[in-house]
């Protein structure tokens, strides 16, 4: 036999009267524990600040301030998806270039092969010239 279930009705900002059971009831936020200030963040008691932490606190609450009332209430969707747009170019643009530098024609390949022989050419021809020289 199972336990009854508890009911609980909601209040009357959500739906007044409306009988809630189980697992759509409603639960109370669980608190978190406050934790304590690092003593480096702690504010000194106003009345015993000097001149300049109180000038420092001060400044720090008007710019708080500042960037509260200059803070957008929503989203600017209009800019968002030309933003959107503009770097969805941007990618196609860089994804093409980056794959017009990875296709390696055969004249690539032909010039890369005759770079090597120079190079191991050069090389015996210096080993030969060391030789020669003791």
């Amino acid at each position: 036999a199972s336990a009854p279930r508890e009911k609980i009705y909601v209040g009357a900002a959500s739906n007044p009267g409306a009988l809630l059971t189980g697992a759509a009831m409603a639960t109370p936020p669980k608190s978190r524990p406050i934790l304590p200030i690092p003593v480096w963040n702690q504010t000194e008691e106003i009345c015993m600040m000097g001149a300049q932490n109180f000038r420092n606190l001060h400044r720090a609450q008007y710019t708080h301030r500042q960037h509260v009332q200059t803070a957008r209430p929503c989203l600017e969707n209009d800019f968002l998806e030309d933003d959107y747009e503009e770097k969805q170019l941007r990618a196609a643009n860089m994804r093409k270039t980056r794959q017009n530098n990875q296709k390696e024609t055969p004249l690539d390949l032909d010039r890369h092969r005759e770079n090597v022989r120079l190079v191991e050419r050069l090389c015996c021809v210096a080993r030969e010239s060391e030789k020669r020289q003791k």
